[in-house]
Formats: C-alpha cells, structure tokens, sequence
C-alpha cells in the first residue's frame, strides 16, 4: 500500500500558526486586499485635524495642513532668537575651531589656505562657512575680492 501526501503551495495554510479559522489578516491575504493606509493628518488627533471649536460647530471646515506643519527654522530662530553665543560651544582642536580662529585672524582666509590646513574640499570650507558659522552659529561673515590672494572671508 502507498502513502499519497497533499502539498499545498498556499502559505499561509501551510504556516504553524495557521488553525481551522483563518483570521482577518490572512482574509486579506488570501482575497489579494492590502491594509488600508493613512496619511499623516488622518494619524493626527484620532484623524481629525485640528480645528477651532467655534469654526467646526459653526462651518464644519476642517484646518489646512499649515496649522498642522512644525515650524520652520526661520520662525524658529524669530522666537528663541540667535545670538553670538551659541548654545552648543565650539570644542577646542577641532576642525570648525581651526576654521574660526584662521577667519577671526585680521588678515581672513581664503578657501584654497582653508583647504591646506584643514584637508577639506573646497565645497564643504564653503558649506561651513555659510551653514555652521552662519546660520547655526549666527557669526557675521565678511567676504571681499583681493587682487593678490583672491576672495578673503573674515570674521567680523
């Protein structure tokens, strides 16, 4: 007598978990249908976005995304302002210290000697300048042409 095994190329009947009733996730599964998904506003406050009390009793409109949208670093830096005094100090020996002690110099720098000294490329002397010293730092950055060395960048 010969032993005739079944195999089923379904996997999910064929997993240790499967019982006699399938669940609603292998439902979905088997009939080819994905979990729904949700946007970010729809996952904000039970997705209901957020609006004023009176406005929704009264129209019924619902908020645009710009009240939902964090705020922007520019309206960031008009509330906790941004000063000379950073608030994450400059750690001494470090490549950034190197950069503001050759532009705080009264002669300035230019990026090609910024470059030798510091073993950066050109293009990320220049993103240092205007997005660490600049921007984050809120350092005031001189920059003039000079017949002889170029353009000169200074701190001023």
């Amino acid at each position: 007598m010969s032993t005739i095994t079944t195999v089923s190329c379904d996997p999910i009947a064929t997993s240790p978990r499967s019982s006699a009733k399938p669940s609603a996730v292998q439902d979905r599964k088997r009939s080819g249908k994905s979990k729904v998904r949700t946007t970010r506003s729809d996952r904000i406050a039970g997705g209901r976005k957020r609006v004023d009390a009176s406005k929704r009793a009264d129209t019924g409109t619902v908020a645009s995304k710009k009240t939902l949208r964090r705020p922007s670093s520019k309206e960031h830096h008009k509330v906790h302002g941004s000063s000379q005094s950073s608030p994450h100090p400059i750690r001494q020996g470090t490549k950034l210290a190197r950069l503001i002690d050759m532009l705080r110099r009264e002669r300035g720098a230019t990026v090609a000697e910024t470059v030798a000294a510091l073993g950066w490329q050109a293009h990320s002397v220049r993103g240092a300048i205007s997005g660490a010293l600049k921007k984050k730092r809120g350092l005031t950055i001189q920059s003039e042409m000079h017949d002889g060395r170029g353009r000169i960048y200074r701190i001023v």
